[in-house]
């Protein structure tokens, strides 16, 4: 059993874990759980949340152009919807932190000598 978030969207269903990185307006990363936090209260995006209990026998976790660090953004279009393609991979998710718990664990550029 696994919890996932469900948003209805203009193209859809998006649905993922709560954790998982999607793209906002303002090109900043947020977990998939605050998904409407993050855009606010916009007359023009049409958002219903409902946070759903599901059996999920075969679970994905896609890691766009792994093997390329420097040259990808790493990510994917899913109904509309950017979302982060960084997979497992522990060498991608530090060098673009883009779930809260990576963000954490970054180290501001400015604090590197």
């Amino acid at each position: 059993v696994n919890v996932a978030i469900v948003h209805t969207i203009a193209h859809g269903d998006l649905i993922g874990t709560p954790n998982h990185p999607v793209m906002v307006q303002d090109g900043q990363w947020v977990e998939l759980s605050t998904l409407y936090d993050a855009i606010g209260n916009d007359d023009d995006v049409q958002l219903l949340v409902s946070l759903d209990r599901q059996y999920v026998e075969t679970f994905y976790n896609l890691e766009i152009d792994g093997d390329v660090l420097d040259e990808s953004s790493h990510s994917y279009v899913v109904n509309g919807v950017i979302a982060s393609g960084l997979g497992d991979s522990e060498t991608l998710n530090k060098r673009y932190p883009r779930q809260d718990i990576w963000k954490q664990r970054s180290i501001p550029a400015d604090a590197v000598a």
